[in-house]
């Protein structure tokens, strides 16, 4: 793989990164009627290793991320290919205001990783597929110790896949069944949450954020459902700024450190595990330290 990472640094990445991947994938047959009408995904877990260019700034990257593949444009000896993955990320290289100044990525070693590649295969022999690629991963601690600006590593990636027994058209199973519900369903999701956020500076206390999702649902499919709502916040971080740096009283503060935003997303379902795709905007322009009106959640 020749990579080479980004950041938002003061400093420069002088050299292109490279990295390594070991992926074991399970290929699903249509078993289940889920697998049919999903395009018989691949389910699997990558092994990511990443020079990232700057050994003495940045260090080296690792990643565990289960991925889902889903595979489209199939024909005889070759088929397009769409993966998606978050798990684990372990950097060696993270801030310190003594032993690493100038690394203003990252604030930890233990971050997320989530990566994204959009590729084809082409059949050498029946086992044995060349895989081209162009990919992109993400890593980042949210926040939770700063600085975190975050590492983006664009890709282009070649490669080799291997099944130990070969599978071809003729081994996916098909089905008789609908994806179409007999009646339309409406229904409410409601979720709570609480994450933790350092603020301003580095090594800091850390602070709580509050949060609640309510939305409305529309199941358009056995495996596809819409949804609409409000996602609210409580940004104690935010509080405590505006308090210590007199920007309002502690009433007016405390209004000012919540937030709402109206949203709609997809979801798609694969067997037990579910992929949305979210777009919203903030509707509280009163909100104290709002940078961003639109938001987006995978």
């Amino acid at each position: 793989h020749n990579r080479r990472a980004d950041t938002q640094a003061v400093y420069n990445v002088d050299q292109n990164s490279f990295g390594q991947e070991l992926i074991f994938q399970v290929q699903t047959l249509g078993k289940k009627e889920w697998q049919t009408h999903q395009r018989y995904p691949l389910l699997g877990v990558s092994l990511l290793h990443f020079d990232l260019g700057n050994n003495v700034t940045l260090g080296q990257a690792y990643a565990i991320i289960p991925t889902l593949s889903i595979p489209f444009r199939r024909r005889p000896r070759t088929n397009m290919e769409f993966r998606v993955g978050a798990g684990i990320g372990y950097l060696t290289r993270k801030f310190s205001p003594v032993v690493n100044p100038e690394n203003n990525a990252i604030g930890s070693n233990l971050n997320s990783a989530i990566a994204f590649k959009f590729g084809i295969n082409y059949w050498l022999k029946p086992q044995l597929h060349l895989t081209g690629a162009a990919g992109f991963t993400h890593f980042s601690n949210g926040a939770a110790a700063l600085p975190n600006f975050g590492i983006n590593v664009p890709s282009i990636v070649l490669g080799f896949r291997y099944f130990p027994k070969a599978i071809n058209q003729t081994n996916l199973l098909s089905s008789n069944s609908t994806v179409k519900l007999d009646q339309k369903k409406f229904g409410i999701n409601v979720f709570a949450g609480m994450a933790f956020v350092e603020y301003i500076s580095s090594q800091g206390p850390r602070y709580p954020i509050y949060t609640l999702s309510l939305a409305g649902t529309y199941t358009l499919t056995k495996y596809n459902t819409l949804s609409a709502g409000i996602d609210l916040e409580y940004n104690k971080a935010v509080y405590e700024f505006a308090v210590h740096t007199f920007a309002f009283d502690e009433r007016t503060a405390r209004r000012k450190s919540y937030r709402a935003m109206a949203f709609v997303a997809n979801e798609f379902r694969f067997g037990n595990l579910g992929l949305g795709l979210q777009l919203g905007g903030y509707i509280t322009p009163g909100s104290y330290m709002l940078k961003f009106p639109i938001t987006t959640k995978l």
